[in-house]
Order: structure tokens, then C-alpha cells, then sequence
């Protein structure tokens, strides 16, 4: 095919051809309307609904999409080029472009795709050879290209047959010529002789021997026995015979296996059905990729690149691998696409059926709607609150929410900066690849129990019991017993019995991303509390100010005693006084989480008093102070507002925030009740046009 002729198809799909359409067929009656069909949601309640840039997937979506579509486990956005972060996360819509290369390999990945989901079925044969000069005789010697059976005798080697079925057995042979006669071979496999055979071929041109035999599968011996040595001393004739190898291919006359992700993409005879079963596989697999309807137009463009393939003599299979490769490099598939009917216009608007199943899915799967989504936006349910709270709640009870523990919580919490900070084990030498895998799943096993259990997010912080496997119990001086992980139940004290484990501060996974390598960090720890639990990051320091502390600076001291310093600066004493006592009263937990009383010989002091005057004497102080604060739950609306929106919150979302927080039941809000305030929202559910400049 010529690669000019496509490749210039499937950019016109990539660009406006497709992409802006702006028009599209409503299903139910045929008929074109503005937007996409099934328009729905609630009237703005909060002011400015504000708009989210048009949206490309990222790594992580994109995977997940093309797991959920293909059933594959290639992760071909594993080679993309890394996301960009914005408000903590990287599915900003805002700050996810497309570059040159990113488009190469996007082609590049629905050419793997569609390699292993549209490949045809073929029987299972095998090919099994093995080079005689590398076997031992009963006769004769190795050479240089094969084994000389130089008497009568044999050579022969043990195959393994996967299955039942009928193979062909072959060797490589030929003779140095003797006598009157030609070298005779007898070929057989286990006690089955599959034929005598005449060699009449030299060395400079071998022949080929072989037989075919219905046989079982396990192992088998094939051999080649050379029949009818001769020699005459006096002449000094020597017939032998010589074997370059032995070969098995099998077996052969079986069913061919199914290629499941074959038979979910085309139900239908490509070979036989072409253009009809081509249409059939684009318009319902197209809206399973673009996550909406095709309009009859878009098929039709789809189905020019399968008409190029045909007409220029290839299958009818190849030109459907070539349409559905444009239906994956289209705009369409790899953003999501939202439309404004006047993309001038400020006045909000319902966001289509479909728009909205998109929304809801990368929300809480990061992965395509399915089916039964689909299904409730074909029939423009998703209007109705009712039925879109009854959607997140299986949602949320479907395996594919773990996403929200992998990708929100990941970053949110820091779970993913696991993965590159490398505690210096010169200074914390039971650190290594086990131990960070056990604090990766414990921080995760414990954020999803209260995404499955509808637990009050004050919780996240109070709880007094986590999830431990042996290797991590050691590390908290916990006693447990058993394989994997289990739920403990800490109690009052623990850890040396003065400090009380439990809940999301007191893990050793956030303690370590949150520490340095080589000490802890109560400047990051404080910091990180301010900005991910109350979302008051403090502002940069002065550009004028020394930030690094040395290993000289904390020779025989406490980093109390160092930070002392920082706080006699009053350029600094407004952000250290905030951040400090935070950090501090968490000393007694060491650079990768583990319980200590003392440092540098001196006996750590974990009490502070918060600016409010809130008295701390150590890190349960602290934890319930945070859980108390009442900037907490809103920091977690907010913080899922953004994940769930993919924008940053503006000035118009502090009243929307405040009263998802009251509605969902303040201190006593879940993770549920929020995701289900936040999706039921005008935000959510609405978009607007952008102010023009």
C-alpha cells in the first residue's frame, strides 16, 4: 500500500475532519442536532460552572482505555513521553499537549494493538530441530556439519510434542557413496518406523527424508538408523552415512484456537461479508473507542481508508485493520472531546449524555465507559440525579475504581513518589526493595478500605489500625503472624509503647517520602500536611535565604535545635512557625518511618504549640488537631474537585465546595458522599464557552 495515500487519511482524521465536527446524528431520531445527543444535568446553582480544556488522556488513561476496549495487557503508554503535573496531578487537562513525537508513537501503539487483536487464528504447529553434530550415536562421530554413522547403528534425540495430533518427522541426510547400493535410513519415532529409505544425495546437495504419524503428545525419540553398512578393505570403499539433522512440526489437522479479542471486535466474516462487516465493526466498535455514537458521515470517512487497502489489492482484513487504525489515531479517541454549541458564549449548559459518562468514567476508572454506561446515556438517564448517584455506587463497587487508589490517592498522598526516593542505606541500612513495596501497600489497602467502606475521612487520619504484612510489622515492632497482609489493630500505644500508630500520618510510606535520604525532614513534613491535607501551602522562601542543612549544621543536635534558627529570622518565623511544629512532633519516626526515641544521643522532644495555640506533645496531638481542623474535609473535596474535573478550583468553586462539604455531612463526610456531591454538581455536570480576548 501505498503510505503516502493512508497516511494523509488518517491526519485528516486526526485533525479537523473529525474532531470538530460540532454536528452530530441523535440516535433516536436520525436526525443532526448541535453537540452530541442526549443533553442533560442540572441548572447552575454556584455561579461561573467554569470549562475544562479539551482533554487528552493520559499515560495512565490511555492504558486503561485499551485494556477495558481490547481486553489487552499491552501498556503501550508506557513508552510515551511523561505527563505533566498541574495542581498535583497529571490529568490536568490544561497542561496535557501533544507533541511531534508523542504522534508517532500513538501510531505506533495501535499498530501493536491491532496486531494482537485482529490477528487470525491459526493452528498451533510447532517446529522442533535439533542439530545432529550436537547428539551422541550409538556409531560414528560428531563432524563439522552433522554425525558420520560410519556402521550400521543409529543416532537419535528425544522431541517434547505439545498435543495430540499428526506430526511430520524429518531428517537431513546424505551418503558417501560405496558398493553397489545406496546408503538405506530407517526413520522412526519411538517403536514406529515411518520408512527405509534409499540415499542417493552427497554432501553437496543433502535430501530431505520424512514421514508423517498420528502420535500423543509427551515426549517422544525420533532416530535415523543407518541399514546397509559396507566397506572392502581392499579397495578401501567405505559407504557411511551421514545425518545433518533431525526435525518435528506438528501438530497438524487440528482446530485452529480462538483469538478472544478477535471475536469481542468483529463478530462478523470480514473474508466473506467485506464492506458490510467492516460498516457493522466500525459503527459499534467506533462507539465503544470514541465513547458516542458515529454519525453515518464519520463512518464513511472511516470507511475510505478500508476502500484505499481494497483497491489497491490487499484484503479485506488489512483495509479493516487500517480503518480502525484511523478510528484510534483520530482526535476523537485520544482527547476528550466536549463541545460548546457557541464556543463564545459564558452562558453554562448541560454537558451531552455522553460527554457526562466520559466525565463520570475517567473520574472514577480512569478508563472508557462501559457498557451499561453507554447504555444509560443512549437512553438519556444521566439527567436524572437519581440515576447518576446509582451509577457511581456500582461504579465505586467495581474492581476498576481501584484506579481512584492507584491515581488519585497515589498522588495525593504521595504513595507514587515511592517508586523514585532512595533512602541512603549507609544511614538506614533495613531499607530496601521489600520494605518499599510493604509501605506502597499498606498506605493503598488502607485508603481503598475506606473507599469500599464509606468511612468518615476523619478517620483516614484517627483510625487505630492499618494494614501489615510480616515484613512491615517487623519495621513497626508490631507482633503478627500469617502470610500477607492482614488488618492490625494498633489500640491505644504502640511502637516502643509511647508513640500510637494508626491512621494515614503515622505510616512509614508518607514518613519516607517526606524525609530526605539521609535524615527526616520536618520542614516537608509540615509543608506536606499544610498542602495536601489543608491546602495552605505556605509561600516560597525568601530568595535571600540558606534552605540546606548540612551534616555539619546537625553534628550533635536535634533538628529541633536547627530550626531553632530559622524561626529567630522573622523573614522566615511566619512559614516556619506553621510548618515546624507539625513536622516536629512527628521526630519520633525516623528518615523511612520507624519508631526512635532518640537523636544524636539526645532525647527527641515532639511538643509545639500550633499559631492557633493548640498544645501538641507529639504526633497523636497532632493527628487529631489536623482531623479537627475544619479546613481538612474541604482540602479533600477540593483536592477530589480537581482530580474529578481535571482543572484547578477557581474563586466561583469556594461556595460550590463548601456546600458539597455540608451536604455530604461535614466531619462526617465520607470518600463516597463527596465523589457523589462532586459529580452531582453544576460544575460536573455543566460546561460553559470560553471568554473570547
Amino acid at each position: 500500500m501505498r503510505r503516502s495515500t493512508w497516511t494523509l487519511m488518517l491526519a485528516t482524521l486526526f485533525g479537523a475532519g473529525v474532531a470538530c465536527t460540532g454536528v452530530v446524528e441523535d440516535p433516536a431520531s436520525g436526525k443532526s442536532k448541535p453537540g452530541f445527543p442526549g443533553g442533560g444535568g442540572q441548572q447552575p446553582q454556584d455561579g461561573d460552572v467554569g470549562r475544562v480544556t479539551i482533554h487528552r488522556l493520559n499515560r495512565v488513561e490511555y492504558n486503561n482505555t485499551v485494556r477495558d476496549l481490547f481486553g489487552t495487557s499491552l501498556r503501550p503508554a508506557d513508552d510515551f513521553p511523561a505527563d505533566d503535573h498541574g495542581y498535583g496531578f497529571d490529568n490536568i487537562a490544561d497542561v496535557l499537549s501533544v507533541s511531534p513525537s508523542q504522534l508517532e508513537l500513538y501510531e505506533r501503539a495501535a499498530d501493536l494493538l491491532l496486531a494482537e487483536s485482529l490477528a487470525l487464528p491459526t493452528p498451533d504447529a510447532e517446529l522442533s530441530q535439533v542439530e545432529a553434530e550436537t547428539l551422541s550415536g550409538s556409531v560414528g562421530a560428531a563432524t563439522a556439519n552433522g554425525w558420520n554413522l560410519w556402521a550400521n547403528g543409529e543416532v537419535s534425540t528425544t522431541f517434547s510434542l505439545p498435543n495430540d495430533g499428526r506430526y511430520v518427522v524429518s531428517a537431513r541426510v546424505w551418503q558417501q557413496a560405496a558398493g553397489p547400493d545406496a546408503a538405506r535410513a530407517t526413520l522412526s519415532i519411538g517403536s514406529d518406523s515411518l520408512g527405509t529409505f534409499d540415499v542417493n544425495a552427497g554432501s553437496d546437495a543433502p535430501q530431505v527424508i520424512s514421514g508423517e504419524a498420528q502420535l500423543s503428545g509427551g515426549s517422544k525419540v525420533v532416530s535415523v538408523r543407518f541399514e546397509n553398512d559396507f566397506y572392502d578393505e581392499a579397495s578401501g570403499a567405505d559407504r557411511n552415512l551421514y545425518v545433518d539433522w533431525l526435525q518435528v512440526e506438528g501438530p497438524f489437522g487440528t482446530s485452529a484456537p480462538s483469538n478472544a479479542q478477535r471475536d469481542a471486535i468483529v463478530p462478523c466474516d470480514i473474508q466473506v461479508e467485506g464492506e458490510k462487516c467492516a460498516r457493522q465493526v466500525l459503527t459499534d466498535f467506533g462507539k465503544r473507542a470514541w465513547r458516542r455514537p458515529l454519525t453515518v458521515a464519520e463512518v464513511d470517512q472511516l470507511m475510505g481508508l478500508y476502500q484505499v487497502a481494497v483497491d489497491e489489492g490487499q484484503d479485506p482484513n488489512t483495509g479493516l485493520t487500517l480503518a480502525l487504525k484511523g478510528l484510534l489515531l483520530s482526535s476523537q479517541f485520544i482527547f476528550r472531546v466536549e463541545l460548546d454549541p457557541d464556543p463564545a458564549s459564558l452562558e453554562p449548559h448541560p454537558l451531552g449524555q455522553y460527554e457526562l459518562a466520559s466525565r463520570l468514567s475517567y473520574f472514577l476508572w480512569s478508563s472508557t465507559p462501559d457498557d451499561e454506561l453507554l447504555k444509560a446515556a443512549d437512553d438519556g438517564l444521566l439527567s436524572d440525579q437519581g440515576t447518576l448517584e446509582q451509577q457511581v455506587r456500582r461504579m465505586l463497587s467495581d474492581p476498576r475504581s481501584s484506579a481512584l487508589v492507584e491515581n488519585f490517592a497515589g498522588q495525593w498522598l504521595f504513595i507514587r513518589a515511592l517508586d523514585a526516593h532512595e533512602p541512603d542505606t549507609n544511614y538506614f541500612g533495613d531499607y530496601d526493595d521489600a520494605l518499599r513495596e510493604s509501605l506502597r501497600q499498606e498506605m493503598q489497602l488502607f485508603f481503598e478500605d475506606f473507599l469500599r467502606e464509606n468511612r468518615p475521612i476523619t478517620e483516614l487520619l484517627t483510625a487505630k489500625y492499618s494494614y501489615l504484612d510480616q515484613r512491615l510489622a517487623r519495621h513497626y515492632g508490631v507482633q503478627t503472624s500469617g502470610a500477607g497482609f492482614q488488618r492490625i489493630d494498633f489500640g491505644d500505644e504502640s511502637g516502643g509503647g509511647t508513640v500510637q500508630r494508626g491512621g494515614l500520618l503515622r505510616q512509614a510510606g508518607l514518613l519516607t517520602v517526606t524525609s530526605y535520604p539521609t535524615r527526616t525532614s520536618p520542614v516537608k513534613r509540615g509543608k506536606w500536611v499544610l498542602e495536601q491535607l489543608l491546602c495552605s501551602a505556605p509561600p516560597p522562601p525568601p530568595s535571600d535565604v540558606v534552605t540546606d542543612i548540612t551534616s555539619d549544621d546537625i553534628a550533635g543536635k536535634t533538628l529541633r535545635e536547627v530550626l531553632e534558627a530559622h524561626r529567630a529570622n522573622p523573614d522566615c518565623a511566619v512559614c516556619h512557625d506553621a510548618m515546624d511544629p507539625i513536622g516536629l512532633a512527628f521526630e519520633n519516626f525516623n528518615g523511612i518511618g520507624a519508631y526512635r526515641s532518640m537523636e544524636n544521643g539526645k532525647p527527641i522532644d515532639p511538643t509545639g504549640q500550633l499559631p492557633d495555640g493548640t498544645q501538641l506533645t507529639g504526633a497523636s496531638d497532632l493527628v487529631a488537631a489536623v482531623a479537627a481542623d475544619p479546613r481538612y474535609v474541604g482540602c479533600v473535596a477540593e483536592k477530589l474537585f480537581t482530580y474529578g474535573l481535571g482543572r484547578g478550583p477557581k474563586k466561583s468553586d469556594r461556595t460550590r465546595l463548601a456546600n458539597i462539604v455540608e451536604a455530604a455531612g461535614g466531619e462526617q463526610a465520607s470518600l463516597e458522599s463527596l465523589i457523589l456531591g462532586i459529580v452531582t454538581s453544576d460544575a460536573f455536570r455543566m460546561r460553559r464557552g470560553e471568554e473570547q480576548l
